[in-house]
């Protein structure tokens, strides 16, 4: 086993890789980083109040509301991840902590229920019952493919449908336009 870094003050949650990049949200201070996996050099991701320093890290987003700890994708050097009922981006290489917005839900959704990107599509739940499909791209808008669905748990597509868990052990299916 070999020690590819750690976080001085959050707890990594979801992990995602693409190269030498390993990236997650952090529960506890609702950060978003991005580290460089160097061969033995572990990288470190330290807080602002930390006395330790950044090392092959980078915080593409800090300090969020209320972050999806349960997805993140890199996709072509992009981060994205959740918070509240958004899904954001920034570059993996952004040290200015400025993010936008890919998609998000729409009306009293206050959080994502899952999230997922396939073929330069997003995919994403709410905890209204919603269930979208949005391209991938700064600000698109979203469309609607399933409402009144109980406790997203999950959310996946492919070529031809959406899928997703609901709360009562049902795997729901539609089909893409």
């Amino acid at each position: 086993m070999t020690e590819v870094g750690h976080e001085d003050t959050g707890i990594p949650r979801a992990l995602t890789v693409e190269g030498n990049l390993i990236g997650y949200p952090t529960k506890g201070n609702g950060d978003v980083d991005i580290m460089t996996m160097v061969d033995g050099t572990p990288a470190v991701c330290a807080s602002e109040s930390s006395t330790l320093v950044n090392k092959n890290c980078v915080r593409v987003a800090r300090s969020q509301g209320s972050l999806n700890y349960d997805n993140i994708y890199i996709l072509m050097a992009q981060a994205y991840w959740g918070n509240e009922a958004i899904v954001q981006t920034a570059s993996t290489s952004d040290t200015t902590g400025i993010d936008t917005t890919v998609a998000g839900a729409v009306g009293l959704a206050k959080q994502l229920a899952a999230f997922s990107i396939t073929d330069k599509t997003l995919y994403f739940a709410d905890d209204t019952g919603f269930v979208y499909q949005a391209p991938l791209m700064p600000n698109a808008t979203p469309a609607a493919l399933a409402r009144g669905q109980m406790g997203i748990t999950a959310i996946v597509a492919d070529a031809n449908n959406a899928y997703w868990a609901n709360g009562d052990c049902s795997i729901m299916s539609v089909p893409l336009k």
